[in-house]
């Protein structure tokens, strides 16, 4: 069909336009990947891709209604392709994955994601910050570290050699986070990003004019887009719970995991200091979730 090759080349330069919009590699990479296999039906079924109406591509999303994070982002990538034809390139004058509808996700919550869930999260976090939220949910998930503590840790705490980070636990039960492989990528893009800023808060993660923290309600704003985008619910608490419980799924050592949470209380925290270094290093560097970052 004659449409198609024009269409395709919509879509090269729609995806050279999201690179140009500083979208992350992921994410122009999964938004082509899903507007491609549309274009492919369209071809199937004889259907011009620039006349698809808001029924037709409603039907298409529905039909992965047995995977709703992915038919969450199948909408969402087409919404973003025919947003892009119709006001950037301005060839169709309705965007007919505007009105379609996502797919519901089971009603019954779950208190912890999957590990591919995160790296779901992660490819979809973007932006001028993506580096830095991907960080804040990479130390959520793989160290299960709480709200709280993300915004206390400061740039001094953080010791690139040894791939630590100081962490001041709640009431005063201070403890040492570690750092992967990749945790480390993210860090020092990160810091890359930071550097050039040069806030002069203390913070590792900074408020917007520089001189504090960041707030809790920029970390809980970027987490609501990605479940508007994917249908899941987040909040950072669940990524410390995932964190836990696919560390202990994987180790069976609960005695390592409620050292790395930082749940000691008085009476066990004497068993939990008998936890070696080494064990916890393992802990997190053999996490499900090291494999998504």
């Amino acid at each position: 069909m004659a449409g198609n090759l024009m269409t395709n080349v919509y879509l090269d330069e729609y995806l050279d336009y999201l690179g140009s919009r500083k979208y992350s590699e992921h994410t122009v990479n999964n938004y082509g990947k899903y507007v491609s296999a549309f274009l492919s039906h369209c071809e199937e079924q004889g259907v011009n891709p620039l006349e698809v109406n808001t029924l037709q591509v409603q039907i298409y999303i529905d039909s992965f209604e047995d995977k709703p994070p992915t038919a969450n982002l199948i909408k969402n990538s087409l919404r973003s392709y025919y947003d892009y034809l119709c006001t950037v390139r301005q060839v169709i004058a309705v965007n007919p994955a505007a009105g379609a509808k996502g797919v519901k996700m089971e009603t019954e919550e779950k208190e912890y994601l999957t590990a591919d869930q995160v790296g779901t999260v992660l490819q979809l976090l973007d932006g001028v910050h993506r580096n830095r939220n991907r960080l804040i949910v990479a130390l959520m998930s793989m160290d299960c570290l709480r709200i709280s503590e993300v915004i206390n840790i400061d740039l001094d705490d953080v010791n690139l050699y040894n791939r630590t980070i100081y962490i001041k636990g709640k009431g005063k039960r201070n403890r040492i986070a570690y750092m992967t492989d990749k945790m480390m990528d993210y860090m020092l893009a990160y810091l890359n990003d930071r550097d050039r800023k040069n806030p002069k808060s203390a913070a590792l993660f900074p408020s917007q004019d520089g001189t504090g923290r960041i707030a809790r309600t920029t970390i809980q704003s970027f987490l609501r887009k990605v479940e508007e985008e994917t249908g899941m619910h987040l909040n950072p608490h669940k990524f410390r719970h995932t964190g836990a419980t696919l560390a202990y799924q994987e180790s069976n050592d609960l005695v390592a995991v409620q050292n790395l949470l930082g749940h000691e209380n008085i009476e066990s925290t004497k068993r939990y200091t008998h936890v070696s270094e080494e064990n916890r290093r393992n802990l997190i560097n053999n996490s499900p979730i090291n494999a998504v970052l």
